[in-house]
């Protein structure tokens, strides 16, 4: 049994987690009509990405309250979740290592990566972070200044512009987090998205880790789903949270379950949890989507990774997962396990199906 890959945060990351509203007081201090409004404003912007989502403009985030909202309500809490993320995989990035971080907005992957990653902070990494939002990107240049201070060995290249922003060479890492949660369900976002899929695959150099992250919505699980078949049939080898590179059996369309990982909200700063208090917004667990995959010789994980939380079922307690056989039943007498867990399956010799699911039912007989 692996850990989850969603383990709580070492003191150290909480710690630096903590400092983030003071560091956004420094470099960018709100007024006091902004600090009143911002409940209201992280409200209307929830709202807006949400709910009203057909009558977003392409430039909502030039307004200045939901900008606010966006850097002391919604940033926060990205960070959070993916410095989890990031501890979970165990991320070891080599010194000297070039990463790309696309669709950066207010460099939020290497903000998380400092805060979840304390041993890379002595490390000399390159950042190309691209943006279509250059002020998006001066912001959390300025922030991460603050948090990390002078001595910090990490460099940055700020570039305007999309997805396809030209880069010198194929890059060590590549990250896009909540890069096509934009997109939708249109012949035009599907021949976009293929076309992402190869500007990834070139953009990613032999041997090189590929992670793509988006909200654990549907639509969020859906485009991971999407673009692992893709970038799969491009030679991209899955290691997490897939144990195979066999089709998807949550692939999220109208018919199915979506792949995503909810979990608590352990290492949440007080500041931020009164915010999302007085927003009326409150907050039990995080969720996401994700494919990690590189392109090199490897062998794909073997085992189920747990998906969902626990619910009861006629023999005890059962939790989705996935596996090479496809949707797998997790069934335990008590105990279970955590979103993201990989388990070291025992599988009987005729393993039963699910009557409701169709999930290939897998007994554990203890936990630990």
């Amino acid at each position: 049994m692996e850990q989850t890959l969603f383990p709580p945060l070492p003191a150290d990351s909480v710690a630096t987690l903590n400092k983030l509203d003071s560091a956004l007081a420094t470099v960018f201090p709100l007024k006091p009509k902004f600090r009143q409004d911002l409940p209201y404003a992280v409200k209307d912007l929830s709202d807006y990405l949400t709910r009203d989502r057909a009558l977003r403009r392409p430039d909502y985030m030039a307004e200045p309250r939901f900008f606010s909202a966006y850097l002391y309500y919604f940033l926060p809490w990205n960070l959070l979740r993916l410095a989890r993320l990031f501890k979970g995989l165990q991320i070891d990035v080599p010194s000297g290592s070039h990463l790309l971080d696309l669709g950066s907005g207010p460099l939020t992957v290497p903000l998380a990566m400092y805060i979840g990653l304390p041993h890379l902070r002595d490390r000399e990494l390159t950042f190309t972070c691209v943006d279509l939002a250059p002020r998006s990107m001066r912001v959390g240049m300025d922030l991460f200044k603050e948090l990390a201070g002078q001595s910090c060995p990490w460099k940055f290249n700020l570039v305007k512009g999309s997805l396809d922003a030209k880069n010198s060479a194929p890059a060590n890492w590549v990250i896009a987090a909540n890069a096509f949660n934009e997109f939708d369900s249109s012949a035009r976002s599907a021949a976009k998205m293929e076309r992402s899929a190869h500007i990834l695959a070139k953009a990613v150099g032999f041997g090189g880790q590929l992670l793509l992250i988006e909200p654990g919505t549907r639509w969020g699980g859906r485009a991971i789903s999407k673009l692992r078949e893709m970038l799969i049939e491009q030679g991209f080898v899955p290691l997490a949270p897939c144990t195979h590179s066999n089709e998807c059996p949550m692939p999220g369309d109208s018919r199915s379950q979506w792949c995503h990982f909810n979990f608590d909200v352990k290492g949440a700063p007080k500041w931020l949890v009164s915010l999302t208090a007085r927003a009326k917004m409150p907050k039990e667990d995080l969720s996401l989507s994700l494919f990690l995959a590189t392109k090199g010789d490897v062998f794909t994980p073997d085992g189920v990774r747990v998906i969902s939380q626990k619910f009861f079922v006629p023999a005890g307690l059962g939790q989705y997962g996935c596996s090479a056989k496809g949707l797998t039943l997790i069934v335990t007498k008590k105990g279970g396990f955590f979103p993201g867990q990989l388990l070291k399956a025992n599988w009987p010799q005729n393993p039963e199906l699910d009557r409701k699911s169709g999930a290939v039912i897998l007994p554990v007989l203890e936990t630990k």
